[in-house]
């Protein structure tokens, strides 16, 4: 099998399929929240410079010249120099969706992304469902850990739905390990922040 990761590219059509991964990585919040049009409405907030959703924070990986696979994540300077965070700002429409939307992506963005100084933030990771099982899924980690490191990061994280048994175990294979969890109270958890320290584990 022919595996190649490569960075994303400015196009509507690439943020279109990175509209769809994005949304398959968080369970499908956007599309829940944002209708039928939430791929069009993040697709078009891909070809910012200055947003999380930026085609600059994401990688596809190809399998024979398909996407098969996206990883996309941000460190806390990138974080500092994004200007609109919010998917209603960047497109420049309003609905009761988009507004709604940008509520809880204000109380998401206070939770969520890269906590301190250096610390490299994995904002989503997917694979298409017919590739997974082939390695795919360790590759995007070990290219973005790759990446997190190059770019002078100390640490990397991100947050996992806290019932994902399966991802948060193959997570701590990698040598991350639960730091936090959403909400703090005792039970139940809806997030779990995992976090590697480069500068401890290696």
């Amino acid at each position: 099998m022919n595996i190649k990761i490569r960075k994303a590219m400015p196009t509507i059509e690439e943020g279109r399929i990175y509209a769809g991964f994005l949304d398959v990585a968080a369970e499908g919040f956007f599309k829940g929240i944002l209708g039928e049009n939430a791929y069009e409405y993040i697709a078009q907030a891909f070809l910012s410079e200055d947003s999380s959703y930026s085609y600059k924070t994401a990688s596809f990986v190809e399998s024979d010249s398909q996407i098969v696979g996206m990883v996309s994540g941000y460190s806390t300077s990138d974080k500092e120099g994004f200007k609109e965070q919010s998917l209603r700002k960047l497109i420049g429409k309003s609905n009761i969706r988009l507004w709604m939307f940008s509520i809880v992506e204000i109380f998401l963005s206070n939770r969520m992304g890269p906590k301190g100084k250096g610390d490299f933030y994995i904002q989503a990771i997917a694979v298409d469902e017919k590739m997974r099982g082939h390695g795919v899924g360790k590759q995007l980690m070990e290219y973005i850990e790759n990446r997190a490191r190059k770019e002078g990061n100390t640490s990397i994280s991100l947050d996992v739905s806290s019932k994902n048994s399966k991802a948060i175990s193959l997570y701590e294979k990698r040598g991350m390990i639960k730091d936090s969890y959403w909400p703090k109270r005792p039970s139940p958890h809806f997030l779990t922040r995992m976090k590697r320290d480069f500068n401890l584990q290696d």
